[in-house]
């Protein structure tokens, strides 16, 4: 194998990223189908949390991209509710509170439902956008 610098590597274009993004999308869905009974409270290298709320906050992510107020509102309840967390990961803590509790079924649902939303959204910025 022959290392590359960061640096010599070109920026992917749209449709190769969307081919990123489309195939990663494909991988969770089939691994969240994949989950069941007890595995959705198994913990994971996040100390306090299970393989549910890793998908609450992945929805999260989905969630703040689509709604314009999603994640101003859940910075501001991160410094209320975790005032002595770093507020980057206060905010990911409050993403996975919102859907603690959800049933799988649900999860697998709305994680499908959420990142179609969320892909479509980010394929159609305009280029300005993507830069920032």
């Amino acid at each position: 194998m022959t290392a590359v610098l960061a640096e010599q590597i070109g920026r992917a274009g749209r449709p190769e990223c969307r081919s990123h993004r489309d195939a990663e999308l494909a991988a969770w869905h089939d691994m969240l189908g994949s989950i069941q009974g007890t595995e959705w409270h198994r913990r994971t290298v996040c100390d306090v949390w299970d393989v549910a709320d890793i998908t609450g906050h992945l929805i999260g992510q989905a969630e703040d991209v689509n709604s314009l107020m999603s994640f101003p509102r859940r910075y501001r309840k991160a410094k209320r509710i975790y005032p002595d967390v770093l507020r980057i990961d206060a905010h990911m803590m409050v993403q996975a509170d919102e859907h603690r509790g959800t049933p799988p079924d649900e999860l697998r649902a709305e994680f499908d439902s959420v990142w179609a939303k969320a892909t479509r959204k980010i394929s159609s910025e305009p280029a300005l956008l993507r830069r920032m």
